[in-house]
């Protein structure tokens, strides 16, 4: 089996083992905040773990902590809308991070884009406005806007890791899934209900669902392209209401799965744009 195979095939597994968070916000009958918390806490301890183990250094500076900042703020966020909005709409909304990321260059790197890169950004937008059309109550409508900002603050995420070392950005994902366990705070967990495996999934998807993704994506990173990681990433727009809806029985509004759509097909777009000018600026970098 070639590299360029093996490494999407290993990204692959990032998305599918992604796309169960709407499954666990939606099946376990506890608030959004605090099953953030918990599984924010477990996973930076699985990343503290293997961080030790394989001699990464916890480097903290600018960069890890803005990253730090946003990943706590964006899981925080994500599991707040999925409380009060459908998979379909949370995921899709979180997944308008390059549209963000595209402006945030702009506004905060300086950086120029081409006219085709608006048009993605609009497009992303106005899947982002079937989105909101299908919010059938004030509850859905306030966690579609949080989902939302839950894709900005991904964006600065990626602005905040671009470029940085492998050791600045696990630090940043890890102690950003530690900070993020301010929510443990807003529920008494003695409350809560932990019967049905309860306690037991919340265990698991804490101490794996995140951290292990991110560890194994570090690795597919290094056989096949950023393109080719980018894009099958977005697996999860489509896998995340599928899981909710074969569970728990969770049918999104077709407005909303249309928004989904055009927004995956917007981010699809927005990715091979980016490897071919990224491409040609390496051919005349050569020349």
């Amino acid at each position: 089996m070639k590299d360029n195979t093996k490494g999407m095939l290993l990204m692959l597994i990032c998305p599918i083992v992604w796309s169960f968070s709407g499954l666990l916000a939606k099946g376990i009958p506890w608030p959004g905040l605090c099953l953030a918390g918990w599984r924010g806490v477990l996973s930076a301890l699985t990343m503290f773990v293997y961080m030790r183990m394989t001699k990464i250094r916890i480097v903290v500076n600018r960069y890890s902590i803005g990253s730090a900042l946003s990943v706590a703020l964006t899981i925080l966020f994500y599991f707040f809308a999925l409380k009060r909005t459908t998979a379909a709409s949370a995921v899709a909304l979180q997944y308008v991070e390059p549209a963000f990321f595209l402006l945030f260059s702009i506004l905060l790197l300086g950086k120029r884009y081409k006219l085709g890169d608006f048009l993605v950004v609009l497009t992303a937008f106005a899947g982002t406005a079937c989105v909101f059309a299908s919010s059938e109550s004030p509850g859905s409508l306030l966690g579609n806007v949080v989902a939302l900002l839950s894709g900005a603050t991904y964006a600065m995420q990626i602005i905040c890791m671009t470029d940085q070392e492998l050791d600045v950005r696990l630090t940043g994902l890890m102690l950003g899934n530690l900070l993020a366990g301010v929510g443990v705070f807003t529920a008494d967990i003695r409350t809560l209900p932990m019967g049905g495996g309860i306690l037991w999934i919340v265990l698991l998807c804490g101490l794996f669902q995140v951290s292990v993704p991110h560890i194994i994506m570090g690795y597919a990173m290094k056989l096949t392209t950023p393109l080719a990681c980018a894009l099958i990433s977005t697996v999860e727009i489509v896998l995340n209401p599928i899981w909710v809806f074969l569970f728990v029985g969770e049918k999104p509004p077709l407005l909303a799965l249309l928004g989904a759509a055009i927004i995956g097909c917007a981010v699809a777009v927005w990715c091979v744009r980016s490897a071919k000018e990224g491409r040609a600026a390496a051919r005349e970098a050569e020349v």
